[in-house]
């Protein structure tokens, strides 16, 4: 699904930052750290990284400003703000690798800047299975499977109102739950999956 986003990202002048965004969710380790003696002083912390758009946005800005700290203060940062230095630089590495993969197959290197709709875009093409809208009740429904699922509570997107998302993952606890979580437009669905969305009517 990822691989499909980082190619469609460099149509769409955003590369950069999905390099970013796969990096950080193949990190497989837990970013944000909340010790329980400072859950509130950590939450504060983490609050300053959230992107309006979601959870994918939200790893960028950590991501961005974890790179933009001086090397040798970057494990201060990390202490500051509460997050864990070795995924970070897990995730760099990843980022590394990713963009040397992407320079083998000749997909441009650009970026979108403060404009994330680019990278909103990219993100439906590859994670277009897992696209859901939001129902009267609040909660979403899976395009594709038809499925009711719940925003995860650990998302920046708890208890917003998007009308449309894409996520990385299901999450099963008490309810179904979906995980890495952007808010997206719903037009956007059979623009960037025309094939898939075209078969789906067909159905």
């Amino acid at each position: 699904m990822f691989g499909r986003c980082l190619v469609v990202s460099g149509e769409l002048g955003c590369s950069v930052e999905m390099l970013g965004v796969v990096s950080m969710v193949s990190c497989d380790a837990a970013v944000f750290v909340t010790p329980r003696d400072k859950r509130e002083e950590a939450t504060e912390a983490h609050r300053r990284f959230a992107s309006r758009h979601g959870d994918h946005g939200t790893a960028l800005a950590v991501l961005a400003g974890w790179r933009s700290a001086p090397v040798k203060e970057r494990r201060r940062w990390c202490s500051e703000n509460f997050l864990n230095p070795r995924a970070l630089q897990k995730a760099m590495d990843i980022y590394q690798q990713l963009q040397g993969h992407l320079e083998d197959l000749k997909v441009p290197l650009r970026s979108c800047g403060e404009d994330q709709e680019p990278l909103r875009k990219a993100l439906v093409a590859g994670l277009f299975p897992h696209a859901a809208k939001r129902q009267v009740d609040g909660t979403y429904r899976v395009v594709a499977t038809g499925q009711d699922v719940h925003i995860h509570p650990s998302s920046v997107l708890h208890g917003k109102r998007a009308e449309c998302i894409v996520f990385n993952e299901l999450v099963r606890t008490t309810r179904q739950y979906a995980r890495g979580v952007t808010a997206v437009e719903a037009l956007w669905l059979p623009e960037m999956a025309p094939a898939y969305f075209a078969r789906k009517q067909a159905n």
